[in-house]
């Protein structure tokens, strides 16, 4: 098939286009509350980086409900009925120059955006429309499919080809996130890291995780597609 588009930028959410702000933590603790009657202990609970899938486990293990498909289900659906309570009146932070490294980048023929996060698919789509950013994305794989960062960048990739019909080779692919968790489930597909540290995670933690590159945040464009395109080979 003869396309323009070149190169594959799989965008993480939290932490690098934007932070949540509390949303997520508040919304799992309306829906255990009521499902459960449990008020969760947050201690040793990291949302960087991980996915939904996992954090559900683990709420069920400190509310003492057993980890099953039905349990599973009944909680992501009562965290995204929440969820979608929230988002509307809720004070994000966008981080600087995110709409601009987007927009550029959409209206570019040479790439196709993707999401590849560990949020529940509902409360992704939530995020980004909520924030000016939905235009920008067609498809994605989220948290609620599997609980392995890396298989869900195994299906963004699956899904972006479906979507497209085009399969992006792996050197053409960028997985863009701020924790090592990225850094990990990029090099899971054989694709280029580009991190930033607008996370909880400092540069020197994502170099030593094998970053290929590491930029502050996304403030300045033109050094967001030079990085891209050193990694390409432009």
């Amino acid at each position: 098939m003869l396309c323009a588009m070149e190169t594959l930028l799989l965008w993480d959410i939290d932490g690098t286009l934007l932070r949540g702000n509390g949303i997520g933590t508040i919304a799992f603790n309306r829906a255990t509350k009521e499902l459960f009657q449990c008020e969760i202990d947050w201690s040793g609970i990291s949302f960087a980086g991980s996915t939904d899938g996992i954090i559900v486990q683990q709420i069920l293990e400190r509310c003492g409900v057993a980890d099953t498909p039905e349990h599973q289900y009944r909680l992501e659906m009562y965290y995204t009925h929440y969820f979608a309570s929230l988002v509307t009146d809720h004070n994000f932070t966008v981080f600087s120059g995110v709409h601009e490294v987007l927009n550029r980048a959409g209206h570019d023929s040479r790439y196709f955006q993707a999401l590849l996060t560990g949020n529940f698919e509902a409360a992704a789509w939530m995020k980004v429309c909520r924030n000016g950013m939905g235009g920008f994305f067609s498809c994605g794989a989220f948290g609620g499919e599997t609980r392995d960062r890396s298989d869900i960048a195994r299906r963004a990739v699956e899904r972006v080809a479906q979507r497209t019909g085009v399969r992006f080779p792996a050197e053409k692919t960028i997985v863009i996130g701020d924790t090592i968790h990225d850094v990990r489930c990029g090099k899971a597909i054989n694709a280029h890291t580009l991190c930033v540290t607008t996370g909880q995670f400092s540069r020197e933690e994502l170099e030593a995780s094998g970053a290929d590159m590491v930029i502050e945040d996304l403030s300045d464009a033109d050094r967001f597609f030079e990085a891209v395109e050193s990694l390409v080979g432009v």
